[in-house]
């Protein structure tokens, strides 16, 4: 878990890593525990932005709810790098339209 400072007291303590040195260590590190397996990114803006931005995810999935918030977190700003995408596969459900992307490299 990304974080500035590790709280004081933690419910179910043991399942949880908190890395306080940014997103790429904790990307990193997530990868070391997962092995092969596969590191799922999930969290607000700030983290989403950055992971963008350092080129770190394999593939991007974007959830649109048929609501319209009037705020909020920004997740992709006029800040942040372009990156092409392919998109893979898009899934419609009754409560969201499901978008999976590949960066193109």
């Amino acid at each position: 878990m990304v974080t500035d400072a590790v709280p004081d007291h933690v419910r179910l303590a043991g399942r949880f890593t908190f890395v306080t040195t940014g997103v790429a260590d904790a990307v990193v590190r997530a990868g070391e525990a997962a092995g092969a397996g596969k590191v799922v990114v999930m969290g607000g803006g700030q983290v989403a932005r950055e992971v963008v931005r350092l080129r770190l995810a394999d593939e991007i999935r974007l959830h649109v709810a048929p609501v319209l918030l009037g705020a909020g977190t920004r997740r992709f700003d006029a800040t942040a790098v372009p990156m092409p995408l392919e998109q893979v596969a898009a899934v419609r459900t009754a409560t969201a339209t499901h978008l999976t992307y590949r960066p193109r490299r």
